[in-house]
């Protein structure tokens, strides 16, 4: 019924809302790695984020952006990039442009993430062109046939101009 609906997102926001308050006040103690993740997590839920505590994850995020660690690299930067940070995000593109001279950047991540890579770098270019640290990358569009089926899938790659 609705007035049971009503009540479990009640019941849920409540929840929500003193996990939240645990994690803020026992932040001091969770790794970098953590506070990426609970980052990403919070802004995936996309629910009544505590300001207090996203501030303090985009703090922690903003003044260690080098040291990333890979496994939550492009989904902290889909987070922050979903979450209008840009100025913490536009500080990742330097990182994907030294990825670049390695190769082709699509081989340093699983699928998922590297969708969600790409949707944050097409995300930047079009929130700004013209900016300076969006202006000097560009997205080629490959189309590989898959193996058994006629149709192709589109395959992305990060080069410098």
């Amino acid at each position: 019924s609705e007035s049971t609906k009503r009540n479990n997102i009640l019941e849920f926001g409540d929840l929500f809302n003193r996990i939240q308050r645990k994690i803020y006040e026992q932040f001091s103690s969770t790794t970098f790695e953590q506070q990426c993740k609970i980052f990403y997590s919070l802004v995936e839920v996309n629910l009544d984020i505590d300001m207090k505590l996203m501030l303090k994850l985009t703090k922690s995020i903003s003044n260690n952006i080098n040291n990333i660690p890979k496994p939550v690299f492009c989904k902290t930067f889909w987070a922050l990039v979903q979450s209008k940070q840009f100025a913490s995000a536009q500080q990742i593109l330097p990182i994907l442009q030294d990825l670049v001279q390695y190769g082709d950047i699509k081989y340093f991540f699983d699928h998922n993430d590297f969708v969600r890579l790409i949707w944050s770098i097409v995300s930047m270019i079009f929130r700004n062109p013209f900016d300076s640290k969006t202006r000097n990358l560009s997205l080629i569009h490959i189309s590989e046939p898959t193996r058994l089926l006629s149709i192709s899938y589109a395959v992305f790659c990060l080069k410098k101009k």
